[in-house]
């Protein structure tokens, strides 16, 4: 279990500090399920997470609070979502995630990397282009 970030919860101290970029790819790659915790409840910030994006892309099983912010990017289709702040239910989907028919798990692995193009630098660089030629 690998924790990166900061914060707590339920008086859990889960801060592992930044990673460097260069070390992106190796920490992705140890870890199969990545959860996101950020909260609409408590904080609105600036959108969706780079992070995020990086796991989505990564074909990483994504589970995330239900939330107006996860759902710009996230759907049934491509991760698992919980109801926000219910660490009971966190608790049980991690738990039926493990016996998941491993079709579902694949499917929803490619469909978030599917999900993550619309976000690339191409198309970044595209719709940056676009902009400018219409102003």
């Amino acid at each position: 279990f690998e924790a990166w970030g900061w914060g707590e919860i339920n008086n859990i101290n889960i801060y592992k500090g930044k990673y460097a970029q260069r070390d992106l790819l190796s920490i992705l790659e140890r870890l199969d399920i990545v959860v996101f915790f950020n909260s609409n409840k408590k904080y609105w910030g600036g959108g969706v997470s780079h992070s995020l994006l990086e796991a989505m892309s990564a074909g990483k099983i994504i589970v995330a609070w239900d939330n107006f912010t996860h759902r710009q990017v996230l759907n049934e289709n491509n991760s698992f979502l919980v109801e926000e702040e219910n660490y009971e239910a966190l608790k049980n989907k991690l738990l039926e995630i493990k016996d998941t028919n491993p079709r579902v798990l694949t499917s929803k692995r490619k469909q978030a990397r599917v999900d993550s193009e619309i976000f690339s630098i191409e198309n970044h660089i595209k719709t940056y282009v676009e902009y400018l030629k219409l102003n």
